[in-house]
């Protein structure tokens, strides 16, 4: 009978831990899109266009899953918690989107849309740093450069909000 049973143990054993597992809940995973201003009627009339880069992102920050700093050495990847489409593109939608809100009647564009306008300038957008902290609270580090229609650099400066 001792010898039955030794047989039949790792198939009992792996039966509980399959129906163990089974009543586990499986994590659900939620996705998370950038909201931006309303976007603002553009003039028919342009005679200045914005062209903004696709914004660069460092490689730590550029996936799908949320990256969430418990502190300055150590980040948690929360695969849970997920963006609905690139990271960079929704950052490049939204600076476009707001800017086109702030300038009014600068036709503010991406490098990949027609142009209509004369004047033109550029912008490059380099995030240093996107912390969410386990709190929820956001930190956005960005270098900008404002180029002139020939891609030399007119100004450059550092966000930080």
């Amino acid at each position: 009978m001792l010898k039955r049973w030794s047989s039949v143990r790792p198939l009992i054993l792996g039966v509980i831990i399959w129906a163990v597992a089974a009543c586990g809940s499986t994590p659900v995973t939620r996705y998370h899109q950038l909201s931006a201003q309303t976007p603002a009627r553009i003039s028919p009339v342009v005679s200045t266009e914005l062209l903004v880069d696709t914004v660069r992102l460092p490689e730590s920050l550029d996936r799908l899953a949320f990256v969430v700093r418990h502190s300055a050495n150590q980040v948690q990847v929360v695969d849970t918690e997920r963006w609905a489409s690139p990271l960079s593109d929704q950052l490049t939608r939204t600076w476009i989107i707001n800017l086109q809100a702030s300038l009014g009647e600068v036709w503010v564009r991406s490098r990949d849309t027609p142009g209509r306008a004369a004047t033109r300038y550029g912008l490059r957008i380099d995030v240093e740093q996107l912390d969410m902290s386990s709190q929820g609270e956001v930190n956005l580090g960005v270098h900008w450069a404002l180029l002139d229609g020939k891609e030399r650099v007119l100004r450059r400066d550092r966000l930080a909000v």
